[in-house]
C-alpha cells in the first residue's frame, strides 16, 4: 500500500542522501577517493556480490513462504 506521508518521507530521505553525496564531491579531503583505480576483477566481484546477496535472500524467502495464487470472485454490481 502507498501512503502520501510515507512517499514524502522517502522523497526527503532520497533528497538528503543525494545532496550529501553531491556536497562531499566538493570536499578537498576526499580527493583521494577519486584517484583510486578499481580493477576489473574487483569490479566484477563487487557487482556479483551485490547481485548474489538479494538472490540468496529471495531464494530463502521463497523456500520458507512460497507464493500462492488465489482467485477471488468479484460480484458484477455493487449494491
Amino acid at each position: 500500500m502507498s501512503s502520501p506521508y510515507m512517499n514524502n518521507v522517502l522523497l526527503l530521505g532520497c533528497i538528503i542522501a543525494y545532496s550529501t553525496n553531491f556536497l562531499q564531491t566538493f570536499d578537498k579531503s576526499n580527493a583521494a577517493l577519486f584517484c583510486k583505480v578499481i580493477k576489473d576483477c574487483e569490479l566484477i566481484g563487487i557487482v556479483g556480490l551485490l547481485v548474489v546477496i538479494p538472490l540468496i535472500v529471495l531464494i530463502i524467502w521463497e523456500i520458507i513462504d512460497p507464493q500462492t495464487a488465489m482467485n477471488y470472485e468479484v460480484p458484477d454490481k455493487v449494491s
